[in-house]
C-alpha cells in the first residue's frame, strides 16, 4: 500500500520558472494476480516544486504512474525509475491506447533529454512495435523508422548493430506507420 506519494515539478537552468498545473495521475496496479492492470485516476494541481498527495495513501502499490494521465496538461513528462522499468518491459501491458501512446512519447523526450539510453529505447521499439500496412495487416519489421535523434534507416531484425544502433542508419526523409 502507498504511504506517501509527491509530484516533483523542475524547469531548465535557462529558463527556471515553474508553472501551475493541473494534471491527473494515472495509478497503474495489478489487482490480482492474473488479473489485468487497473487504472486509479488522481486529479493534482502543482504550484511548486513538489506536491504530496496524501489521496493515494493506502491505495494499492502501483507498478507504474504516469503524471498527465489522459493528456491534459501541457509538460514534459520524466518518468521514475520504477515506471520508467515497468515501461521499457511492459508497456504494451497498460490497459489506455492513449496511455501507451503519452508513454512512447515520454520515453522519446526521455532519449532527447539524454535521461535515457537510446540504445535502451530501441531495445523497447524492437520488443513491442508492430507494423501494420495499409490493407491493415501486420508486416515483417524491414521498414523505414525515425531515430530520436533525427537520423533514420531500414531497420531489419537480421541488420547488424554496432553498439546497439543499426549500422545501416543513413540520413533520409522516413515515415513509420505505427499500431500502439
Amino acid at each position: 500500500r502507498i504511504t506517501s506519494l509527491e509530484v516533483e515539478q523542475g524547469a531548465p537552468p535557462e529558463h527556471p520558472t515553474l508553472r501551475p498545473h493541473a494534471t491527473t495521475l494515472g495509478l497503474v496496479w495489478q489487482p490480482t494476480p492474473d488479473a489485468g492492470l487497473a487504472i486509479d485516476a488522481i486529479a493534482v494541481r502543482i504550484g511548486g516544486e513538489r506536491l504530496a498527495v496524501p489521496e493515494a495513501v493506502g491505495r494499492p502499490t502501483p507498478l507504474f504512474i504516469y503524471p498527465d494521465l489522459g493528456d491534459h496538461d501541457y509538460a514534459l513528462v520524466r518518468l521514475d525509475p520504477q515506471s520508467l522499468a515497468f515501461a521499457l518491459q511492459r508497456l504494451p501491458d497498460l490497459p489506455d491506447p492513449l496511455l501507451r501512446q503519452q508513454v512512447w512519447s515520454a520515453l522519446h523526450q526521455m532519449v532527447r533529454a539524454a535521461s535515457l539510453r537510446s540504445t535502451d529505447y530501441l531495445a523497447a521499439v524492437r520488443r513491442f512495435v508492430r507494423i501494420y500496412g495499409a490493407d491493415g495487416k501486420p508486416r515483417r519489421l524491414a521498414h523505414s523508422y525515425s531515430l530520436p535523434w533525427g537520423r533514420t534507416g531500414v531497420w531489419r531484425p537480421e541488420a547488424e548493430t554496432r553498439d546497439g544502433v543499426l549500422a545501416d542508419a543513413k540520413p533520409r526523409a522516413a515515415v513509420l506507420p505505427l499500431a500502439l
